[in-house]
């Protein structure tokens, strides 16, 4: 091995009995080469390692040739014969290798095609939405710092896959009714001294609100019939 490569002489064969092309097998990290001895052959090889998906080898003993057979993953496969076992292996461990850097930078790469994710522009809305559920949801706060803040996952990342909850929680809120002003249920009646008449004056939010907030009577504001309407107005009690 040399700087990082490997330099092997090999056959390159097409199948296993095949006699084999003789020449050189060069290894770098990103990719092997294969240059025959005949310059008129055209057996060149210059094959990225993140084709490879394997590699198989021969049982070093007794009449057996030291072969290493990558396989590619569109079903094809390249094989090659050494002069010895230990050329073979050295090979063989460098291939090792150089698959596994060239799937670690595979999955490298997918991750910043995802990275738009984390540069999401979020309406002021949406900002709102995050923040009240997380100071609603005390276990989704304590599961966001450990995540989010102790940088495991990006911002984006953690909310993409709570979409729904956050759905499902806009959409309940917008279902909840404004409960009523306690002024509201301190009406004070007034009389005019002259008979046993006391008159509460109603405002059209405190009709509005007691319309909806009781089944009855907002079937009855619905339906038309009635008295009140969203005018003030005096209800009379004898």
């Amino acid at each position: 091995m040399t700087d990082g490569q490997v330099i092997k002489c090999a056959r390159y064969k097409s199948s296993v009995k095949d006699f084999g092309v003789p020449g050189v097998l060069k290894m770098t990290r990103q990719r092997f080469f294969f240059r025959p001895n005949d310059p008129k052959s055209s057996a060149r090889l210059n094959v990225e390692f993140r084709l490879v998906k394997g590699h198989k080898f021969t049982k070093e003993g007794s009449n057996k040739q030291a072969l290493l057979n990558l396989t590619v993953d569109q079903g094809g496969n390249y094989i090659f014969e050494f002069d010895t076992f230990s050329d073979r292996d050295a090979c063989r461990e460098y291939v090792a290798t150089a698959i596994a850097v060239s799937g670690e930078a595979g999955r490298a790469g997918s991750e910043r095609s995802a990275a738009p994710l984390q540069d999401e522009q979020l309406s002021h809305a949406e900002m709102e939405r995050r923040i009240r559920l997380l100071q609603e949801d005390s276990e989704l706060q304590k599961l966001h710092k450990q995540l989010v803040i102790g940088g495991v996952l990006s911002e984006a990342e953690f909310w993409a896959t709570r979409k729904k909850l956050l759905d499902e929680n806009a959409s309940r809120k917008s279902k909840q009714q404004v409960g009523l002003r306690n002024d509201m249920f301190h009406v004070k009646p007034s009389s005019d001294g002259s008979s046993n008449k006391v008159t509460f004056k109603l405002t059209p939010a405190i009709i509005h609100q007691k319309a909806y907030r009781t089944p009855g009577i907002k079937i009855i504001f619905q339906s038309g019939r009635m008295p009140l309407t969203e005018k003030s107005r005096s209800v009379c009690y004898t």
